[in-house]
């Protein structure tokens, strides 16, 4: 099945504006079709949802966008990573390079991240082990996309 850019901003809960600015500038890039220009569609499908909810989740907390970018697009190298045989590899790895303040404070989550040791050690553009619970964004968009669909 196949999702519109306006099904994604509706199921993810994310403004149309933004989601069209992280296309634009090529954050996040649909792997069904890309929109050529006017009259035209961007097409996602279920693991563009939970590769956008990522990325989401990463800039929400402080990482900036060109990172999380480059993150969850490294997704796409592997073969179905949020498919079944990945479901005992719930943990995640991201290295990320400290650049603010703000982004000291990033991985307070522990639904989501945890750090370590915590970023509160590091000192600007110091490097810090990042583990995300890949599992748990895969069921919340699961969710998000059965809630959508009843």
């Amino acid at each position: 099945m196949g999702y519109s850019t306006f099904d994604v901003a509706r199921i993810l809960g994310i403004d149309k504006t933004r989601l069209h600015e992280w296309l634009r500038r090529g954050f996040v890039i649909p792997s069904v079709q890309q929109a050529q220009g006017r009259g035209t569609k961007s097409v996602f499908d279920k693991s563009d949802l939970y590769r956008i909810r990522l990325f989401q989740e990463l800039i929400d907390k402080g990482i900036n966008r060109e990172n999380a970018s480059t993150y969850i697009k490294g997704y796409t190298d592997i073969v179905d990573p949020w498919g079944k045989a990945h479901k005992s590899e719930k943990l995640k790895y991201f290295c990320y390079k400290v650049l603010s303040e703000k982004a000291e404070q990033v991985i307070k989550d522990p639904g989501y991240f945890s750090s370590f040791p915590p970023a509160s050690e590091f000192q600007e553009g110091e490097i810090f082990r990042l583990v995300i619970n890949v599992a748990e964004i895969r069921r919340i968009v699961d969710e998000l996309i059965i809630n959508d669909e009843g």
